[in-house]
């Protein structure tokens, strides 16, 4: 599935156009996971995609031949001192034990060239309607979130300045993507158990981007404690 299609890309996007404006060609993309969207996006990159699971990588080479791909842990990166331009973490480090952020953003800082860039996507701790999340609500992997004061000073520690925040994404677009999970796993369970193979059901994939989009524009000051996620690039110095 290109990432166009997928449910979150809106959260895709916005990270896809700040991981655009930095300088350099050489991306490491840690937690690529199976479907590799950010290989699948910069094809014209030096892109290296990182992931813990062989399964996964298999799957994100099939996506996106191009890149090179490394198993490896986060906090134990196979990669030499200052080689990268930038660094995406999307949506992993919620996966990182408590405490050990600080370790992770000491590899980032080691294998970033100094003016390296670092962009990173988490799930906001303040919001009111954080129980409705959909890896809270329905089990399975309970990613952690995260306070920004907290991430700008332990990026500080590590000899990062964070040069921009954004909050975004509220009720209406976790909703949409709630309704749409639910619409297209029961689909795949019913055509499983009629004909022995899921099927995905046929969606307007365009206006549902369309219609959560709204919510993917930098919240105002007064309301960033209800934005649902955090993308915050940091700069080594």
């Amino acid at each position: 599935m290109k990432f166009e299609k997928h449910r979150d890309y809106n959260r895709l996007k916005v990270a896809f156009d700040l991981l655009a404006n930095g300088d350099g060609t050489r991306i490491l993309n840690v937690g690529c996971g199976k479907d590799a969207f950010l290989e699948q996006k910069f094809t014209g990159a030096d892109i290296i995609g990182l992931d813990i699971s062989p399964a996964a990588l298999r799957e994100a080479k099939k996506k996106a031949p191009h890149g090179h791909y490394l198993l490896a842990d986060i906090r134990n990166l196979p990669i030499k001192d200052g080689s990268i331009d930038t660094l995406a973490m999307l949506a992993v480090l919620g996966g990182v034990p408590q405490s050990e952020e600080v370790a992770v953003f000491r590899e980032a800082s080691r294998i970033l060239r100094n003016g390296g860039r670092l962009v990173i996507l988490v799930s906001q701790k303040r919001q009111p309607y954080s129980s409705l999340a959909p890896d809270r609500l329905l089990g399975g992997w309970k990613w952690r979130h995260y306070n920004f004061r907290l991430l700008e000073q332990q990026l500080g520690e590590c000899g990062f300045t964070t040069t921009r925040v954004i909050f975004t994404a509220g009720i209406l677009s976790l909703v949409i993507n709630m309704a749409n999970s639910l619409w297209v796993n029961s689909w795949q369970l019913l055509t499983r158990a009629l004909i022995r193979r899921p099927y995905a059901p046929p969606l307007p994939y365009r206006w549902i981007n369309r219609l959560s989009g709204w919510e993917f524009r930098p919240f105002p000051k007064a309301v960033k404690r209800l934005g649902r996620f955090i993308y915050i690039v940091a700069e080594r110095v």
